[in-house]
C-alpha cells in the first residue's frame, strides 16, 4: 500500500503535469492572439505581452515574506490558485467576444505577481513533493514531467486555437491549472520545505548576499544572459515560426499555432532528456561550470538553428526544426536546473528562498529586456538575424564567465 506522503508524490505529479499542459496551450493561445493581431508579424506586440506578464516580478524580494507567514507550500498554492482563475475568467471574455488583445495584454499584467510566487517556490516545493535531493536534481526532474506534459499541451493546444479558438484554450489552461494549487495546499510531502528565516528575504538580504558571495554573483550574471539570449525563444515561438515563415522556408505545417506547436513540442521534448545532462556534468563539472557549458552548446544550437532555416527548405527545413527543438530544449532547461543548484548551493539550506528570489529578480530585469530585444530585431531585421545575434552573445557570455572564474580562483591562489 502507497504511504501517504507517496499518495501525496504522485498526486503532486498529476497536478503538475495538468499544470504545463494547460501553460503550453495557455502560452500558445496568447502569443498567437498577439502575433495575428499586429502588422509586421506580431513580434513587438508578443514581446510586450511577456513584459507585462514578467514586470511584477521585480517583486520577489517581497515574496520571501509572505513565505514566512503562510508557510512556502501554502504561498505557492494560494499563487497557483490566482494564476488559474485570471486565465480562466480571461478566456471566458473573450469566448463570448471580447476584444482578445486587451483582454490578453490585461491578463499578462495581472498574472505577473502570482507568477512571480510561483517562480520562487516551485523548486523548492518540487524538492519537497518528488525528491529530497539538491534543487538542480529537483529542478530536474519537475523539468521531466513538466516537458511531457509540455509536449503533449503544445501538440493538443496548436489544433484547438486554430480550430476552436484562443478563448477557449485559454479556459482549459485555468482549468488545468487549478489541482496543483489543491494538492499543494492539502497535501503532505515527503519532506516540508525549511522554514524562511525570520523577516524573509528582502532586497537588502540579496544585497548582501550578492556582495559577500562571488558565486552567487556569477550565477546571476549567467542566469540573466540566458534569459536574454536564449529565453525568448520559449515564448516567441509563435512570432519567430511566423517570421521563418514569411521568410519563404518551409516553416511549419499549415496553422500559425499548430506549427508553433510542433517546435514547442520538440523543446519539451527534449527538456525530458535534460536530467540525463544534469546528471553527469554537475557529477564532472561542478554546477556552475555545468551551466555554463549547456548554456554555450544552446547558444550554437541557436545559430545552427538560424542558418539551416536559412539555408534549406522544404521537409528538409522541418527536419532540422525537430532535431534543433529537442536539442536546444535538452540544454536549456539543463542549465537552468543547474544554474538554479549553483545559486542554491552557494547560500545556506535555510536561506535558498533568498536565492530563488534573486533569480527571480534577475528575470524581472533579463526577460522583458530580452523580448523587447529580441522583438525589434525580429521586426526590425530579420528572425534568422536575431537567433545568430542571441545565439553567439550567449557563448561569449559563457566563455567571459570561465574566464572570470579562473582569474579569481588564481587571484586567491
Amino acid at each position: 500500500m502507497t504511504e501517504p506522503s507517496g499518495r501525496w508524490r504522485l498526486a503532486f505529479i498529476a497536478a503538475l503535469s495538468l499544470s504545463a499542459a494547460g501553460t503550453a496551450m495557455g502560452l500558445l493561445a496568447a502569443t498567437t492572439v498577439t502575433t495575428q493581431g499586429a502588422t509586421g508579424g506580431g513580434a513587438g506586440r508578443t514581446a510586450l505581452f511577456v513584459s507585462l506578464m514578467m514586470a511584477p516580478t521585480i517583486l520577489a524580494p517581497v515574496v520571501p515574506r509572505l513565505g514566512h507567514r503562510l508557510g512556502e507550500r501554502r504561498t505557492f498554492a494560494l499563487a497557483s490558485a490566482v494564476t488559474a482563475v485570471l486565465w480562466a475568467v480571461a478566456g471566458v471574455v473573450v469566448v463570448v467576444g471580447g476584444r482578445s488583445i486587451p483582454v490578453v495584454l490585461m491578463t499578462g499584467a495581472l498574472v505577473g505577481f502570482p507568477l512571480t510566487v510561483t517562480q520562487v517556490y516551485k523548486p523548492l516545493v518540487s524538492k519537497a513533493f518528488l525528491t529530497g535531493k539538491g534543487l538542480a536534481v529537483a529542478h530536474s526532474y519537475q523539468g521531466v514531467i513538466g516537458g511531457a506534459a509540455f509536449m503533449v499541451g503544445s501538440l493538443a493546444g496548436g489544433p484547438l486555437v486554430d480550430r476552436v479558438g484562443p478563448g477557449s484554450a485559454m479556459v482549459v489552461n485555468g482549468v488545468l491549472s487549478a489541482p496543483i494549487a489543491w494538492v499543494c495546499w492539502s497535501g503532505r510531502p515527503a519532506r516540508e520545505p525549511r522554514p524562511a528565516r525570520a523577516g524573509g528575504s528582502g532586497l537588502a538580504d540579496i544585497r548582501r548576499a550578492l556582495a559577500d558571495r562571488p558565486g552567487l554573483r556569477r550565477a546571476a550574471v549567467l542566469a540573466a544572459g540566458a534569459l536574454v539570449c536564449l529565453g525568448p525563444m520559449s515564448s516567441m515561438v509563435v512570432p519567430v515560426t511566423s517570421a521563418l515563415r514569411s521568410s519563404g522556408g518551409a516553416g511549419p505545417p499549415s496553422g500559425t499555432a499548430t506549427g508553433a506547436g510542433l517546435l514547442m513540442a520538440a523543446m519539451a521534448g527534449g527538456r525530458v532528456a535534460a536530467p540525463w545532462l544534469v546528471r553527469r556534468l554537475s557529477d564532472r563539472l561542478g554546477t556552475m561550470a555545468a551551466s555554463r557549458c549547456v548554456y554555450a552548446a544552446a547558444g550554437l544550437a541557436l545559430v545552427a538553428f538560424a542558418l539551416l532555416s536559412w539555408t534549406l527548405s522544404g521537409p528538409t527545413e522541418l527536419a532540422v526544426w525537430i532535431v534543433f527543438g529537442v536539442a536546444f530544449g535538452m540544454t536549456y532547461f539543463a542549465g537552468r536546473s543547474l544554474c538554479i543548484g549553483a545559486a542554491g548551493n552557494t547560500v545556506e539550506a535555510a536561506d535558498q528562498s533568498l536565492a530563488m528570489a534573486m533569480l527571480t529578480m534577475v528575470a524581472a530585469v533579463a526577460i522583458p529586456m530580452g523580448v523587447i530585444a529580441w522583438g525589434l530585431a525580429i521586426d526590425g531585421v530579420s528572425a534568422v538575424g536575431a537567433l545568430i545575434g542571441a545565439g553567439a552573445a550567449m557563448v561569449l557570455i559563457a566563455v567571459a564567465l570561465r574566464y572570470r572564474a579562473a582569474a579569481t580562483v588564481a587571484a586567491d591562489a
